[in-house]
């Protein structure tokens, strides 16, 4: 199979009918460009200005013209016509030691990118037809100037998020590394996950979020680089496109996401990589893992597959990472002595191959959680950052060993400083339980389905912030406890395990409990203490073999009217220091309760329905 990108296929792909005659890829070679992007796509109309063309779209090194990222015209899902353009700021705002004397001035800006968004939201795709949905994402801080400019055609929003902050915060993260790991320490892992490089996967993902939710609602997105380089841009269209499109989600579209917006987008990997580790590619990969681990069946690839390209990124071992442009690396195409990396993927694609992928050409758009990157919870790829410090085959060596032990039902591993697990578990995958407490994870690995027969799983006193939705898949699961973790949500899938009786959540950062929990017909006792509840909707209180539900130390304020009117089995309930100020009639259906503490709480009265219990 063929890796190599090819720029007419990717837009054939996309539903581009090229018989309507609208675009134009130039050749920047046409133009006398040298080192940066391989082509740039203009409407046809633009083919009568060819000297003006020209002089404009040396688009990466000179001026601001629009660079086509992505777009949809399939009328039959949620995306039609709406495209993501990618640019620098526009001369107007920008003044870099002289260099804008060489740039088109304000009117030529005005008129390419007016021009090119008009042209991509014609429905005919033959006339131009202005469009009042463009939303300006600036990478930049504020500029007047530049507000004003754009003010008369489209939102633009200042993001703030400079290139030079992920060279600050990945050298930090670095230093941190390379800080001795104390025994029963907690320091050093609290550091990781408060340092700078978290506090920025939060950011981008946040604003991630935000132009996702923008193309929903049918806005086009220019993802403007606030800064003289394509940096920033190319982390943000890069991680959109895996959510919008699930092309990008397969090995070959993954391959040609990182051609397309990188390598043939003049992406300067061989400058860049000549510092320790590439910090704004691994910027995106990180953001890639994070997204894998929140919606791992939506992706044919495994991080095998990241790892390996991270690798070839800081070796220089092949061509596709060797040189700062694309013409450049043509003319070496061939040489022996710098492989193509894009060639041995495609030779060994079972070994990146994810074996639980589903594909799901319906479920177009993935949507990460905002919640789960707040700060202190942003999940770290600790499998692979921890390689700058551990000597990787002894950590691997270490861990398979404990985790092939001789432990006939029952694996416990306590307080080994385990930070993360790569094991597929196949020694013990007939153990009926599995403990892990007293160490360092922040995610369990998918390969934990390889546990079929397991019927308890203890994670406790770790600093899980993610639970892989194919837990789902240990159907002999009786017992589940995570307490004393970071997870600030769970998979909606606690209801699909048909024999899972206790269920313990106490001391993590939960908003809120499952939408689907309430449709279990197997929990008997539900403990979620010491957590963010702040709420519980209607079908929570549909568990009607519920024993004992245990929710002090949260923040509920009130509770559905309906609330208590099916658990006729409850026999213990605390709500103990929470924010209630009313109690529901319907506890009175509570037939079986024998214990119940509503201390701490703001209660005006207690109904008389009471004392029915």
């Amino acid at each position: 199979e063929n890796f190599i990108f090819d720029p007419t296929e990717e837009l054939l792909r996309q539903g581009y009918d090229f018989d309507l005659d609208f675009l134009k890829v130039w050749d920047n070679q046409d133009f006398g460009l040298k080192i940066y992007g391989e082509s740039v796509i203009v409407p046809t109309e633009w083919i009568e200005m060819k000297d003006y063309v020209l002089e404009l779209s040396k688009y990466r090194y000179f001026s601001g013209i629009p660079c086509y990222v992505w777009g949809q015209w399939n009328p039959d899902i949620d995306l039609y016509r709406s495209c993501i353009f990618r640019a620098q700021r526009p001369s107007i705002a920008i003044d870099l030691d002289g260099i804008s004397k060489q740039r088109h001035n304000s009117a030529s800006d005005n008129f390419l990118i007016e021009s090119i968004f008009y042209t991509f939201n014609d429905e005919k795709m033959n006339n131009h037809k202005k469009t009042e949905k463009i939303i300006v994402f600036d990478t930049g801080c504020q500029n007047t100037t530049l507000e004003t400019y754009y003010s008369t055609f489209a939102t633009h929003l200042f993001l703030g998020l400079a290139v030079d902050d992920i060279f600050v915060a990945l050298e930090e993260l670095e230093n941190i590394v390379q800080k001795p790991i104390m025994r029963d320490s907690q320091e050093y892992i609290e550091s990781l996950t408060n340092s700078k490089w978290s506090q920025l996967l939060k950011s981008y993902m946040d604003v991630i979020w935000g132009i996702i939710t923008n193309l929903q609602k049918g806005f086009n997105i220019l993802i403007q680089n606030g800064g003289p380089d394509f940096d920033v841009d190319s982390i943000l269209s890069s991680a959109i496109q895996i959510l919008i499109d699930p092309y990008f989600r397969t090995i070959k579209g993954f391959v040609t996401l990182i051609q397309k917006d990188w390598t043939w987008n003049g992406y300067r990997f061989y400058s860049h990589s000549t510092q320790s580790s590439d910090p704004v590619f691994f910027m995106f990969i990180h953001l890639v893992w994070n997204i894998m681990m929140e919606y791992p069946q939506e992706f044919e690839f495994n991080d095998i597959l990241l790892i390996d390209i991270m690798d070839a990124v800081n070796s220089h071992k092949y061509i596709t990472f060797s040189v700062d442009s694309i013409q450049f690396q043509k003319r070496l195409e061939g040489n022996q002595v710098y492989p193509c990396l894009w060639w041995e993927i495609s030779a060994n694609k079972e070994k990146y191959t994810y074996p639980d992928f589903l594909p799901n050409e319906l479920d177009r758009i993935l949507v990460p959680k905002p919640g789960l990157y707040d700060g202190a919870t942003v999940i770290l790829w600790n499998n692979y950052i921890l390689r700058w410090k551990i000597d990787i085959a002894k950590y691997h060596a270490l861990v398979n060993s404990l985790l092939s032990q001789e432990c006939g039902e029952s694996l416990i591993v306590t307080n080994q400083n385990i930070y993360f697990i790569e094991n597929t578990f196949q020694m013990v995958k007939n153990i009926e339980s599995l403990f892990i407490m007293e160490n360092y994870l922040t995610y369990l690995p998918n390969s934990i389905v390889n546990l079929e027969n397991l019927s308890e799983l203890r994670i406790e006193n770790n600093y899980l912030s993610l639970i892989t939705p194919l837990i789902e898949k240990l159907k002999k699961l009786k017992l589940l406890a995570l307490r004393n973790n970071r997870l600030v949500f769970l998979p909606n899938v606690l209801h699909l395990f048909p024999l899972l009786e206790n269920v313990n959540l106490d001391n993590n950062n939960l908003d809120y409990l499952p939408m689907d929990l309430g449709r279990s017909k197997s929990i008997v006792n539900l403990s979620a203490t010491r957590n963010n509840i702040s709420r519980l909707g209607e079908y929570f209180f549909m568990l009607e073999g519920l024993e004992t539900l245990n929710l002090c130390d949260n923040s509920l304020g009130i509770l559905p009217f309906n609330s208590f009117r099916n658990l006729v089995s409850l026999k213990t309930l605390d709500l103990s220091r929470n924010k209630l100020k009313h109690i529901p009639d319907s506890i009175g259906n509570l037939v079986s309760l024998t214990n119940l503490n509503l201390e701490s709480n703001e209660l005006e009265k207690i109904p008389d329905s009471i004392s029915n219990c």
